[in-house]
């Protein structure tokens, strides 16, 4: 259960990243009430983790944050137009990155 309400934190760091960088307004509430879902589910959670005798994990502001953090640094590349999947050269290597399916092409 304290996994479980690991979990829910890190939804909820989601959800509340992804709402901070929405451009749709109606995305953004939307993310918001999802963030507020899961606030009701962390309680919950939290709850049930002291019902049961346990306590919560101290690395859950670790989680929170992490997570919090990723989701913003990829939406921050999405509403500059810059992709994960760069098709430049690794500097260390000389391959290319590309998604799953491609292949760089023969040089």
């Amino acid at each position: 259960m304290r996994v479980n309400h690991s979990g829910e934190i890190c939804a909820q760091a989601l959800y509340q990243g992804q709402a901070l960088t929405a451009r749709d307004p109606a995305v953004q509430q939307s993310l918001q009430r999802a963030a507020q879902e899961e606030t009701e589910h962390l309680a919950w959670t939290a709850r049930r983790v002291h019902e049961l005798g346990g306590h919560l994990s101290v690395l859950n502001p670790l989680w929170y944050t992490a997570r919090w953090r990723s989701v913003r640094l990829r939406g921050y590349w999405e509403i500059n137009g810059i992709s994960a999947f760069s098709p430049k050269p690794n500097a260390r290597s000389g391959s290319t990155c590309k998604p799953s399916g491609q292949t760089a092409a023969a040089g």
